[in-house]
């Protein structure tokens, strides 16, 4: 769920233009909506951090936790690397995600598990984290090739909303609709829609936090509609210029 940041220029000018309500989307360009779509993040804008957040998983069969510590590193060419990884309980820490991007926008991911690791395909991006409603296209980076997008006719002030229809329907749905909040760049609400145009899953950001001048998400949840199941993310502690070993990325030592 997060783009590699770049520079804007004309976003904001443009969005001052707008009246304090609403404006019209359609002066926005194509490659514009592209670009903010991909300048948005959901863990931070910081080119190398390293977070730890709490999972609290309300699944049918009750409620458990998984701490995890999330690894990212990214580059201005477009090159980016994220690795999750649970920390607690302790029996679970075996549980990794691994997700590697290079400068085309191609992404290649590994998942380790009690079996072993194994690299998975396009066709896993539904596959869940660490028995989370968080899924592997979530803790992954926007792939804006994959959309068509388009804003929303009207448009909140202050926020940015994106219509992302894919190009090739997941299993679970067709299209994403994004809320970006302007001034942070957070993303702040991420409906997921089938193709009756009903939200079967839903991302919302409940709580930010300042660290070292950075507005950064708090708390969050994502709830799967319909399963009846939701998990809640609390980021406790962030260093957002966090000096990572390449060896954290290494495919080869999960």
């Amino acid at each position: 769920m997060q783009g590699i940041r770049t520079t804007i220029v004309s976003r904001r000018g443009l969005f001052a233009l707008c009246s304090a309500g609403f404006f019209c989307a359609a002066t926005l360009a194509a490659a514009d909506v592209a670009a903010a779509l991909e300048n948005a993040h959901l863990f931070g804008p910081s080119e190398s951090t390293v977070l730890r957040a709490v999972m609290e998983i309300h699944s049918r069969g009750g409620t458990s936790t998984r701490t995890v510590e999330v690894s990212i590193e990214r580059e201005a060419g477009g090159t980016a690397r994220i690795l999750a990884q649970v920390i607690e309980p302790a029996f679970l820490r075996n549980l990794k995600f691994l997700m590697h991007r290079d400068h085309r926008g191609r992404s290649d991911f590994w998942m380790r598990t009690s079996s072993g690791t194994r690299r998975l395909t396009g066709h896993d991006n539904t596959e869940s984290i660490f028995n989370s409603d968080f899924t592997v296209e979530d803790f992954s980076y926007i792939d804006v090739a994959a959309y068509e997008l388009a804003l929303l006719s009207e448009q909140p002030a202050g926020r940015t909303i994106i219509d992302g229809r894919l190009a090739q329907a997941s299993p679970t749905h067709v299209r994403k609709i994004f809320t970006v909040e302007d001034e942070t760049d957070l993303i702040e609400r991420v409906r997921y829609m089938d193709g009756n145009g009903r939200m079967v899953k839903e991302y919302e950001l409940l709580t930010r936090q300042e660290v070292s001048g950075q507005t950064l998400p708090h708390e969050a949840v994502m709830t799967n509609h319909t399963e009846g199941t939701f998990t809640k993310l609390t980021i406790v502690s962030v260093d957002p210029n966090a000096r990572i070993p390449a060896r954290v990325f290494n495919p080869a030592g999960l």
